[in-house]
């Protein structure tokens, strides 16, 4: 002889019991239990019978029950932790981008301070090299001024936004631009001995 769906919703109190043990709230308990009832009539509609889960003596396979009970907990665990993780992950990114947005304006302002301290042919002179996007060369043709007043005053200007800035630069972005190499002692261009 074959379960029912109704003798097994006669044992709902158990269900609910069984829920709870697994962790879930009483709420989250009767939600477990009544998509269990809805998967038992699919398999009941599916295979014609429950004779599936029905044990020895005709009654119940409470294993089975407990089975699907416990897997839908952990289901609607795990898509509760993937949701909060989600969340969390949001906005931690949406924090991160707020503090470097902060972090970023208060290191360009800082820098104009900078600027503004400078010699006024000093910040006009790297003003114009950094918004024109031209090079030393086409600024030199272009103004008159030689390429070594522009180039020193370019070089000057850096390494003062470099020495009052650097540790924010870094901080914000990672390393600065590199410094060039100088050559060893032992170099193997220098011709033989």
């Amino acid at each position: 002889m074959c379960v029912s769906v109704e003798y097994i919703y006669s044992r709902h109190n158990e269900w609910i019991k069984i829920a709870v043990y697994c962790g879930a709230s009483q709420d989250e308990a009767q939600d477990i239990v009544q998509d269990m009832y809805y998967k038992l009539c699919l398999k009941a509609s599916n295979e014609g019978d429950l004779c599936s889960i029905t044990n020895n003596e005709g009654d119940v396979n409470s294993i089975y029950i407990f089975a699907m009970i416990n897997n839908a907990h952990t289901s609607l665990r795990r898509k509760q932790k993937e949701q909060t993780l989600v969340v969390n992950l949001h906005d931690k990114e949406e924090q991160e981008s707020n503090t470097d947005e902060h972090e970023f304006h208060h290191l360009l302002q800082s820098i104009y301070d900078t600027l503004q301290e400078l010699h006024w042919y000093d910040r006009e002179l790297f003003l114009f090299y950094i918004r024109s996007g031209k090079s030393i060369r086409q600024l030199a043709d272009k103004t008159g001024i030689s390429r070594t007043s522009i180039n020193n005053t370019i070089q000057n200007v850096k390494q003062i936004i470099r020495e009052k800035h650097g540790g924010q630069v870094e901080k914000i972005y990672g390393k600065t631009e590199k410094k060039a190499c100088k050559p060893s002692k032992k170099s193997r261009f220098r011709g033989y001995d």
